[in-house]
């Protein structure tokens, strides 16, 4: 249960955040047409190139991991980063992105790409692709994929990565 005492980071609010790293995670031979990996092909491209000319700000780790990779993967880099901590949480979901309520993070890196995202001033990172909380006790939930947090990001720092503003 979450308390007051810790902040949530709105992610409408990402274009305020200046860039400090993303990273990357993929699998060619797995990835699947799900919603959540919408656009993908032209994330990656822009991710690419970023990673060739900016390698200390963009990483790219590509590899066919294992289902024990996988969990491993979503255990050290989506669920510290996406669970609430005493230095805040960003308010999303994650969980049912990257894995089933059976096997939480068996997708990551694999069938669903992570993306995970370093600011100056928030901690901890922003993991996408992932769902907003419900609002106003809806079951609505907006995906947001890994391209649509590229043009959400601070517009210098899209300039910076991509030479051009995605939104």
């Amino acid at each position: 249960m979450m308390t007051s005492s810790i902040p949530l980071t709105r992610v409408e609010r990402l274009a305020g955040f200046r860039l400090v790293h993303l990273d990357l995670w993929w699998s060619p031979q797995r990835t699947q047409p799900w919603p959540c990996n919408a656009g993908f092909d032209a994330a990656r491209a822009l991710i690419t190139v970023a990673s060739e000319r900016h390698p200390a700000h963009v990483s790219m780790h590509q590899a066919d991991i294992t289902s024990d990779e996988a969990v491993q993967l979503y255990n050290e880099r989506v669920k510290p980063n996406a669970s609430p901590t005493t230095q805040g949480s960003w308010n999303y979901r994650v969980s049912g992105i990257f894995g089933s309520n059976q096997y939480h993070g068996c997708w990551t890196g694999r069938e669903v790409p992570l993306l995970v995202v370093s600011f100056v001033e928030v901690a901890p990172s922003l993991v996408a692709p992932y769902e907003e909380r419900r609002q106003g006790g809806t079951s609505d939930r907006r995906l947001h994929t890994i391209l649509d947090v590229l043009g959400a990001l601070h517009p210098e720092d899209q300039e910076h990565l991509f030479d051009r503003q995605l939104s």
